[in-house]
Formats: C-alpha cells, sequence, structure tokens
C-alpha cells in the first residue's frame, strides 16, 4: 500500500467528514482545498489552522491551511489534527462571515468538538 503524504490523508479526512456535516444542515461546499502551510501570519504566527474565503481563490474554493510544523507538537496526534481541521471546515461550511458565533458553535460542538469555540479541542464525541 503507497504511504499518503500529510495533505492526501488532511484532504481524505476532510471528505470522510462531509456526511458529518450533512447532518447537521450545513454541508460542506463542493470547492474546499486543504493545504499543509503556514497562515497568514507566517511561521511566527499562532494560529494553528486558517480557512480562507472562496472570494479570496482565484478558482472559487476555501483554501485551509494546517501548520506544517503542528505535527511536530509534543502532544500531537491524528485526531486533534483532525480536530483542526474540522474546524477549519466549520467555517466554510457556515460561511467566514458567521465567525465563531452561534451558527459555528452548532455545527461545531455538533461534532463534538469543545471549549472556547475559538480554539476548539476535539471532545469524547469527536474521538469516537
Amino acid at each position: 500500500m503507497e504511504q499518503d503524504d500529510r495533505e492526501s490523508w488532511l484532504n481524505r479526512v476532510a471528505i470522510g467528514m462531509a456526511p458529518l456535516f450533512a447532518a447537521l444542515d450545513a454541508p460542506l461546499p463542493s470547492r474546499v482545498r486543504v493545504a499543509i502551510g503556514f497562515t497568514s501570519r507566517g511561521v511566527k504566527g499562532r494560529a494553528i489552522g486558517e480557512c480562507w474565503d472562496n472570494r479570496r481563490s482565484g478558482d472559487g474554493h476555501f483554501e485551509i491551511f494546517i501548520r506544517p510544523d503542528l505535527a511536530h507538537a509534543p502532544d500531537a496526534m491524528p485526531a486533534q489534527i483532525a480536530a483542526v481541521l474540522a474546524h477549519e471546515l466549520v467555517h466554510a461550511a457556515v460561511g467566514i462571515a458567521a465567525g465563531h458565533g452561534k451558527t459555528f458553535k452548532r455545527v461545531a460542538i455538533g461534532l463534538g468538538l469543545v471549549g472556547p469555540m475559538r480554539a476548539t479541542t476535539p471532545g469524547d464525541a469527536f474521538l469516537t
């Protein structure tokens, strides 16, 4: 079996989460691109993920970036990285303008993310 690279794994996880978003009446847009890369603040920024509005993309995709050094964090496990991806996918599903407000919170909690909405973590429901 061929080994996945990080971006292939992230994109496969995103596709696998699509039915969960649909069940929450927040379907993922058809144009979402997930990549490993630093967020808009660069290597010194603190954000571990970022979702850019589809109007900023030349071909209409929501652009999601997951920090490349996240995998080297001492407590990084696939579930934590998948939770970062899920957080950013919620932005794409509800729209960037929704911020971390009520609509974002409804979907994030529905996926099993917990904590402050600006910095969610995987709860027990997400991990099962």
